[in-house]
C-alpha cells in the first residue's frame, strides 16, 4: 500500500506489517505533501518506532527496487 497522509495505514502497521506499507510525497502533484513534507512526516510518524518509520518512508521500497542497504 502506498499512501501520503493516512493515519489509519500507520496505525494498522502492527496488523498489516510494515513490509506492506510505502509512504510517498506524490511530488510534484499539488495534492501531495510538497512544501510541507517534513511537517507531514513528523506529525504522521510522531509515535512510530524509528525502525518502522525508516521502513515505511523508504526502506521497504528500496528493498523492492533493489537499492539501498542490502
Amino acid at each position: 500500500v502506498s499512501f501520503q497522509e493516512d493515519p489509519v495505514a500507520v496505525a494498522c502497521r502492527n496488523i498489516t506489517g510494515v513490509s506492506t506499507l510505502t509512504w510517498g510525497a506524490d511530488y510534484p502533484h499539488a495534492e501531495g505533501t510538497f512544501t510541507r513534507t517534513e511537517v507531514t512526516l513528523d506529525h504522521q510518524f510522531r509515535d512510530v518506532e524509528p525502525e518502522d518509520r525508516a521502513a515505511i518512508v523508504g526502506g521497504t521500497l528500496g528493498g523492492l527496487l533493489g537499492v539501498g542497504r542490502g
